[in-house]
């Protein structure tokens, strides 16, 4: 296939790369980030300086993982390098790489993507390498693709990807990671990534593409930086690479060259999960779906409202659960269930359960306790794990707001108490307790089961992590200990339920209530 062929090719199935409102960074030709960088080279745990200017012909004979690349516009603690490139992005436009593989029955066409910094929700680091891959058949026909995301690439057949004129591929870059995804509406389950479709959208005309060609008889001589096995952005101290704030080698040996092979790449991905698509959709609407529903409830009350008031049958407090001065149990009922809905609300923000830790020594050693796990509150579900500096690592996270869920509960809860009878509040009452018990379990159920799962699933070194989940499940209802752990070493743990937990007192005494409310019924009933 000569060069001509390739390129035609590359450009007949080149992805549309959308990104969201907000991004800085966006895909650019490696010389402009050349220019700014010094490279070092690890020395016996130190940087040593080899040069401030370097060339590509010198980086494509630097063929082990010892050096880097530092950035002299800024480093990880500051946005100094995006808006240097902000400062420029008008006149360096976007690039996007590409390089073509295959054996003649499958063709693979990677399309990498270089941007200067990587200002991620869980780390940040200089330089960012990005890629998407269409896979053909052999009579070079698209039938799958795989798109990076984080260290675990996803694949998805091509009848499964959205696509503009019918071969270009829609690619969702998530803000700031780049991560890429198959749909506007992910990154909330796979982790603290946002997508969306608000922002620019790069499509084959808009980028450039060059083409990547590592044979040295025959290459591109302006892209021989593919032999370079060095990092591309700075390696802020020897601890750096473990938590994520290192920048990451290029095309040729990203995750010890997994991703260079487009076979291997392929294999290595996980399948998009399209029954799960419509979960990520409502969790990425998930607040405007709240506040419609609370929209709708008011509209609904309102209207509820004009016509009771109209007919005279509108009396103060109007909400039962207010009517505190009522005779007998009834105003009882009602005391109790304001004070049930008073504690619900206090424990609305707050994780129902939470594990923390705390390092005491070694390579892992934390400045006091840290977050392992927690539950409920702003985020659904909440894993983390430590690197070897003792700095917290997100390994799993639901980005659920659940505290709005919650919140919009009790509002719903609370409209429903206008004018209600006895009888009525008394089912609502013990509805509604019942309602927030059953979430209780649910909670403590994830719990008591989340050591078990951890071991089915986690790779061989979490065997630290997955031993302190074992234990916190054997005790759920709460503890602390001091012990021995085969990764992180001496370790003290606490955990237990939270101030979200006040969820369980709120229930019973709001089924209490119910009950109370229920006698009072029957009293009226009987009453002549």
């Amino acid at each position: 296939m000569s060069d001509a062929e390739r390129l035609q090719l590359a450009g007949q199935y080149a992805p549309i790369l959308q990104y969201v409102n907000g991004e800085q960074c966006y895909p650019v030709d490696v010389d402009y980030y050349l220019q700014s960088c010094s490279l070092y080279q690890v020395v016996d745990q130190s940087a040593v300086l080899i040069t401030d200017n370097p060339t590509i012909p010198e980086l494509s004979l630097l063929r082990t993982d010892d050096y880097f690349l530092d950035n002299r516009l800024g480093g990880v603690d500051d946005d100094n390098i995006v808006q240097a490139y902000q400062q420029n992005l008008s006149q360096l436009g976007y690039s996007v790489y590409f390089h073509i593989d295959g054996d003649g029955q499958t063709t693979y066409i990677q399309y990498w993507m270089f941007y200067v910094f990587n200002p991620g929700s869980v780390n940040q680091h200089e330089g960012d390498w990005e890629m998407v891959q269409i896979v053909l058949d052999a009579n070079l026909q698209p039938v799958a693709t795989t798109y990076s995301q984080h260290h675990t690439p996803v694949k998805a057949a091509w009848t499964d990807v959205l696509k503009q004129d019918g071969t270009h591929a829609m690619v969702y870059v998530a803000l700031g990671s780049h991560a890429n995804y198959y749909r506007y509406y992910q990154g909330k389950i796979q982790g603290a990534d946002k997508c969306g479709d608000d922002g620019l959208k790069l499509q084959f005309g808009e980028y450039g593409l060059i083409e990547i060609r590592p044979n040295s008889s025959g290459g591109n001589p302006n892209t021989s930086w593919v032999w370079y096995a060095g990092r591309w952005g700075t390696i802020p101290d020897l601890l750096a690479d473990a938590r994520g704030d290192a920048g990451p080698q290029g095309p040729m040996y990203r995750e010890e060259g997994g991703m260079w092979d487009g076979l291997a790449f392929y294999n290595d991905a996980r399948e998009l999960s399209t029954s799960t698509l419509w979960l990520e959709f409502l969790l990425y609407y998930l607040t405007w779906i709240i506040l419609a529903i609370a929209a709708l409830a008011i509209v609904l009350t309102a209207r509820r409202v004009y016509k009771m008031n109209k007919k005279g049958e509108l009396n103060f407090p109007y909400l039962e659960i207010l009517n505190l001065k009522a005779e007998g149990n009834r105003g009882r009922a009602n005391i109790l269930a304001l004070i049930g809905l008073i504690v619900a609300v206090i424990g609305l923000v707050y994780p129902i359960f939470t594990m923390e830790i705390w390092v005491l020594e070694g390579d892992y050693a934390t400045n006091g306790f840290v977050t392992l796990f927690s539950l409920g509150g702003t985020d659904l579900f909440v894993l983390n794990t430590l690197d070897p500096s003792g700095e917290v690592v997100n390994v799993g996270n639901l980005a659920v707001n659940f505290a709005l869920i919650l919140g919009l509960m009790v509002f719903l809860f609370v409209l429903n108490n206008l004018a209600v009878g006895a009888r009525r509040a008394s089912r609502k009452y013990t509805g509604f307790g019942i309602t927030l018990i059953i979430i209780f379990a649910i909670f403590f159920i994830v719990v008591i089961s989340i050591g078990s799962v951890a071991a089915a699933v986690a790779p061989p070194e979490g065997g630290g992590l997955v031993e302190i989940l074992q234990y916190m499940s054997q005790n759920p209802f709460g503890g602390s200990a001091t012990l021995d752990n085969p990764t992180f070493g001496q370790i003290q743990l606490r955990w237990g339920f939270d101030l979200g937990s006040l969820l369980l007192p709120a229930g019973i005494i709001l089924i209490v209530a119910g009950l109370v409310m229920r006698s009072a019924a029957k009293a009226e009933r009987r009453t002549p």
